[in-house]
């Protein structure tokens, strides 16, 4: 009896495979190509392919190393293949590289055919709640990639729909994380614990909402998604959003009442956290919900102007200096005010922007101290390595004589500008700072 399946082109997914097969290997991937087209539906043929495919893909990076023939057969849907193999021995329990098992590479192509066959006919049957070295299940395998009839099926099998992977997820999860909104609508027709927490205390909601998925999100708070959940740094749904500036989330959020003023473990507030990032959009959207734009963390007393000065992002400078209850010159409890923070930083732009708007450079712990000095090691992780420190540094330094501080200051240690310059080895910011005493006399 003929095991041929008449099937009018190749699947996607082996067509995937090819594509992998000819970047690496051009002959052996051109002569699969060319068996493809000439004689598609031949099982005969296809054992050959597979054969050929398994000795070449052993050697590629971009597939699961070690896949054997039947994961191969299972990737591509040949149920024809599939079923050669099996009665051949084929082990149905067999792992890849990295732990995956057939079941999985029918479950993440979508193959139901491939499924049912591992599931139902084999002897001994395909291990439904297999785990690959991330602890991902074929239920979780079928969700990230929002195969619906594999996932119904997979579920009418009764796999585990609260099983987690070794991070946590469960598949409702995954499915949030990777966008999947069909799957996701599923999982909760099945009542999958919308509340459920990876190991960082992230819920679903706050996944999706990281990753701006306003559907997924819609879906969530729809079927009663906690919207004030925190994880384990503190951050809500909309903290989480704001961060990474997924606008039209924040937006849904806001419109479904969640608390503007939350604050984190840090006691950051959601604006903090997006003047932080430079997140211009979500910083407007805010403003206009009425965010309160003054208030400060316990820990320094930082506001959302300081916030963003220090970490250079001028548009948000900008748009906080339209506010009428922002005040340019508020101290933090280290006595900084944000022109200082941005002179301590190197934040030439912010700097030159906080002049223009009338921030006075004699303020708190003086600007051209902080524009002198070293910097700590918590605060050069903060700067993230950036070149050039030294000579933006000199640039302020220049600004800020040319908008006349006071020179003649000291630091707690009694040193001035030019004495602290010299210490760590700048000797052209201590010469700038030389000429601009000579000229005032002082």
């Amino acid at each position: 009896m003929s095991h041929a399946v008449v099937v009018a082109a190749p699947p996607t997914a082996l067509l995937d495979v090819l594509h992998i097969v000819s970047a690496h290997f051009p002959q052996e991937g051109n002569a699969a190509v060319g068996i493809c087209r000439d004689a598609w539906a031949d099982t005969s043929v296809w054992m050959a392919i597979v054969d050929m495919l398994h000795l070449v893909l052993g050697r590629s990076k971009d597939f699961h190393f070690n896949a054997s023939r039947l994961m191969l057969a299972c990737h591509m849907g040949r149920i024809d293949v599939i079923k050669r193999l099996c009665a051949l021995g084929a082990r149905v329990e067999a792992r890849s590289g990295i732990g995956s098992t057939p079941l999985m590479f029918a479950a993440e192509k979508g193959h139901v055919q491939a499924i049912e066959y591992l599931l139902l006919s084999c002897t001994p049957p395909a291990d439904i709640e297999a785990r690959n070295e991330d602890g991902i299940t074929s239920l979780m395998y079928a969700c990230q990639e929002n195969q619906v009839a594999a996932l119904r099926f997979l579920l009418d099998r009764n796999a585990a729909i609260e099983a987690k992977d070794f991070q946590g997820d469960t598949a409702l999860a995954i499915a949030c994380r990777c966008g999947c909104f069909e799957a996701t609508t599923i999982l909760l027709d099945w009542h999958a614990d919308i509340e459920t927490r990876e190991n960082d205390g992230w819920t679903p909601l706050i996944t999706a909402c990281e990753k701006g998925e306003v559907a997924i999100v819609e879906l969530l708070l729809d079927r009663n998604a906690a919207i004030e959940a925190k994880e384990s740094a503190g951050d809500t749904a909309l903290a989480t959003a704001c961060y990474h500036g997924r606008a039209s989330t924040v937006s849904l959020l806001l419109s479904r009442g969640a608390n503007i003023e939350s604050r984190n473990n840090e006691d950051e507030t959601p604006l903090m956290m997006a003047a932080r990032e430079g997140k211009v959009d979500v910083v407007q959207i805010l403003i206009d919900a009425h965010v309160d734009v003054t208030a400060v963390d316990e820990e320094s007393q930082y506001n959302a102007l300081m916030i963003a000065s220090y970490s250079g992002h001028v548009p948000v400078v900008s748009m906080l200096l339209e506010q009428d209850h922002v005040d340019i010159d508020s101290l933090s409890n280290e006595d900084y005010s944000s022109l200082g923070l941005a002179c301590l930083y190197a934040r030439v732009e912010v700097v030159r922007e906080l002049l223009a708007q009338g921030a006075n450079p004699n303020l708190g712990f003086p600007p051209i101290l902080a524009a002198c000095r070293d910097v700590t090691d918590e605060e050069r992780e903060l700067l993230g390595g950036e070149v050039d420190f030294w000579a933006r540094r000199l640039q302020i330094v220049q600004l800020l004589i040319a908008h006349e501080c006071e020179l003649d200051v000291v630091d707690f240690n009694f040193d001035g500008p030019v004495e602290i310059a010299e210490s760590i080895g700048q000797d052209l910011i201590a010469d700038a700072l030389r000429q601009a005493l000579s000229s005032q006399g002082v």
